[in-house]
């Protein structure tokens, strides 16, 4: 089995490829932003949402059988270390292999998502979610990652 991971950030990208994935390219390309949030009002981002919803792209050969399992944190981390809770929902994860926001299949980003990798060789996945925040929220900037492991398995 080989392994790709990705670590998508609200403060950056980082990637880790290692050499017996060579084959398999995953890339952050726009992370989870909620923008201004306001206490005791959720926040949701729908995973359909053009400039807000997380977004990566995967690509690799034709017809190979891959798994995507996210890592998703619990809470963002702030000021003072103060925590403002995060949810994904049963279908906060899509896929597509066409590219558009409205063509998405959705799934649990909870769970690992399987599919096999179409002729054009890319897909994406986006995500959203829903932050929480309490009444008391402290103001700030906050930040977490998410994770993407991507595996390669038999069809």
């Amino acid at each position: 089995m080989r392994l790709l991971c990705s670590i998508l950030c609200c403060s950056g990208l980082l990637m880790a490829r290692p050499l017996a994935a060579q084959s398999i390219q995953a890339v952050g390309e726009r992370d989870l932003r909620f923008g201004t949030v306001f206490p005791g009002l959720p926040e949701q981002v729908l995973r359909t949402d053009a400039t807000r919803a997380g977004r990566y792209r995967i690509r690799a050969r034709a017809g190979t059988g891959l798994s995507v399992r996210l890592v998703l944190p619990a809470a963002m981390v702030g000021p003072g270390g103060a925590t403002l809770p995060l949810t994904f929902a049963a279908d906060d994860g899509g896929y597509t292999p066409l590219f558009f926001l409205n063509f998405q299949i959705p799934f649990d980003p909870n769970a690992p998502y399987n599919f096999s990798m179409p002729f054009l060789g890319t897909v994406r996945i986006y995500l959203g979610g829903t932050a929480t925040p309490s009444f008391a929220q402290p103001g700030g900037t906050y930040s977490a990652a998410v994770v993407m492991i991507v595996a390669v398995v038999s069809n």
